[in-house]
């Protein structure tokens, strides 16, 4: 399923991408945090794919800059 980003949504201004760029890495720290200490393997590895998750958001608001969000 695709979702399609309204023309009209505010652009993000740099300080704003780099908290969400931060918050996103902070939340996946959190998380592995969280996986090591899990005793269900299963449960440890579902915890590392969403942190890895995170991990990939940071990475693609990072490489879409201001202009590009704003064109989305």
């Amino acid at each position: 399923m695709m979702h399609f980003v309204s023309k009209k949504v505010a652009p993000m201004f740099d300080t704003e991408l780099r908290s969400l760029v931060q918050r996103f890495r902070a939340r996946a720290e959190e998380i592995l945090l969280r996986a090591e200490t899990m005793h269900d393997v299963d449960v440890s590895l579902k915890l590392h794919e969403i942190a890895a998750g995170y991990e990939r958001l940071a990475r693609r608001v990072e490489q879409r800059g201001p202009c590009e969000l704003e064109a989305a």
